[in-house]
Formats: structure tokens, C-alpha cells, sequence
């Protein structure tokens, strides 16, 4: 048996710990909920990310084609400056989208001698503890996520000013 499987309890044990707890079936179902809520949240956030970089992407594209045309020259500052934040922004997305894995309930783990030797409420309750550790996993990776939208926001916008201060200063 695995360390972080606690043993079966006895009889007496269990039933006084039902006792105690007699909301278990009800945690069990916002438990397993919890998963839901936070994988859509971070689908969310991963979405986010890859729209901000196709716009920065777009913006960065599209304004130096438009500043060739108007025969702007590309050796400014300014433009350098809205590559770079380009680039950064590419990377912290790239690493935000790569980094940190979400934590989830493995059936696999489950088809175990030793999990199934559990009553229901033990195995409910083993679950909903398992899926605690597992929120506090999912949500800081949301929380890093986050963030890292947040800097290619930011970068983006600095991106852009970059860009139109070199349209203003060339023309």
C-alpha cells in the first residue's frame, strides 16, 4: 500500500466519524465540481493568452508592412522596442501555456486493491481530500497563469505604443 493511502478503519472508527461528519456525501459532490470549475477557468486564461499573442502578433505584422509602404525606415529604437516586446510576449506565453500541469483525480490510481477495499463513505471522504490538494495545486497554476496574461497584456500594449511612436517619429 502506497504512504499517502491511510489505513481502513475499524468498525467503531468509521461509525463515529460518520457521526461526526454527516455532510460527506454533499463535500463529495462539490469536490468532484471542483474540477470542472477550475479546468474551465484555466481554459479561460489559456485562451486569453493565445488571442493576445494573435493580436500582438497581427499588430506587429501588419504596421510595419503599412510603414514599408509609407516608406518608413526600420532602424529606429521604437521599432526595436516593439519587436523585443513582440518576442517577450511570445515567450511568456509560450511558457505560461507549457508550464505547470493540472492536477486530477487518476482513475487508474483508483483500480487498486487498496482503494477499493474502502467503505463509500471512507473512499468519499479519502476523494474529497485528495481533491483539496488538488484545488490548491490547480489554483495556483491558474493564480501563475494569470499573471503571465496580465504581462503579455502589458507588453502588448507597450508594444503597440512602440509602434506607433515610431510611425509618429518617421513621419
Amino acid at each position: 500500500m502506497p504512504e499517502d493511502v491511510p489505513p481502513k478503519l475499524n468498525d467503531a472508527d468509521l461509525e463515529k466519524l460518520k457521526g461526526e461528519y454527516l455532510s460527506v456525501d454533499l463535500a463529495y459532490q462539490i469536490a468532484i465540481g471542483s474540477y470542472d470549475a477550475l479546468v474551465k477557468r484555466l481554459d479561460s486564461i489559456d485562451g486569453r493568452l493565445q488571442t493576445m499573442l494573435a493580436l500582438f502578433a497581427t499588430v506587429t505584422a501588419t504596421v510595419p508592412v503599412i510603414g514599408a509602404n509609407r516608406g518608413l525606415h526600420f532602424r529606429s529604437y521604437w521599432f526595436y522596442a516593439a519587436v523585443s516586446a513582440m518576442v517577450v510576449a511570445t515567450l511568456v506565453t509560450a511558457t505560461a501555456r507549457l508550464a505547470g500541469r493540472v492536477e486530477l483525480l487518476d482513475p487508474n490510481k483508483l483500480n487498486a486493491d487498496y482503494w477499493l477495499k474502502y467503505s463509500e463513505w471512507e473512499f468519499k471522504s479519502l476523494i474529497i481530500q485528495y481533491a483539496g490538494k488538488a484545488f490548491t495545486a490547480n489554483k495556483t497554476l491558474i493564480n501563475r497563469k494569470w499573471l503571465c496574461a496580465f504581462l503579455v497584456t502589458v507588453t502588448f500594449f507597450l508594444g503597440a505604443a512602440c509602434l506607433a511612436l515610431w510611425v509618429v517619429a518617421n513621419s
